[in-house]
């Protein structure tokens, strides 16, 4: 499915749902569908490449889809409260390099921290991250072996399994 980018268009959001138009109900049909998505999942799992020590703009794009008032995220007295609880959520990235913590590349990484402020705003609080770092050296297969091991407990009963035909695109 190819997702549309936010535009204009989206103050549509703000309205209720019998003010809007015909082309404003096309308009958010993907959000709703992604939104929709979102709720009936007990467990989400995100696979995010990092590009330039952040997300893609395919993931960001979902992202300004899902993020939505009234649907994902609602205001109170107490300001801002993610209406999307109890699910769990696994984020599988592949890094060309290491960010491990205490490490002076830490610092670079603006996925993970991103992600688990984006994920928890909308109510999406109990997130795992599984990385499969140094992808881009000598350690990338035992990297990738690791995080596939570290998949696999994680998703315990659920558990993945490697293709026999190609198990390098188990990520």
């Amino acid at each position: 499915m190819q997702i549309p980018p936010v535009t204009d268009d989206w103050g549509a959001t703000r309205l209720e749902a019998s003010e809007l138009t015909s082309a404003q109900r096309a308009y958010l049909s993907t959000s709703d569908q992604l939104i929709e998505e979102l709720r009936s999942a007990d467990t989400i799992i995100i696979g995010a490449p990092m590009y330039n020590f952040s997300i893609s703009s395919s993931l960001k794009a979902w992202i300004d889809q899902i993020v939505r008032i009234g649907k994902t995220l609602g205001y109170g007295p107490d300001g801002p409260r993610g209406l999307l609880e109890a699910k769990e959520v696994m984020v599988i990235t592949a890094r060309g390099g290491g960010y491990e913590k205490g490490t002076l590349t830490e610092a670079f990484d603006f996925q993970a921290p991103y992600l688990r402020h984006v994920l928890g705003f909308i109510g999406l609080t109990n997130v795992t991250f599984i990385h499969a770092e140094n992808q881009l050296r000598e350690q990338a297969a035992a990297s990738f072996d690791a995080a596939e091991e570290k998949m696999i407990a994680a998703l315990g009963d659920q558990g993945m399994r490697r293709s026999p035909i190609d198990e390098r695109n188990a990520i």
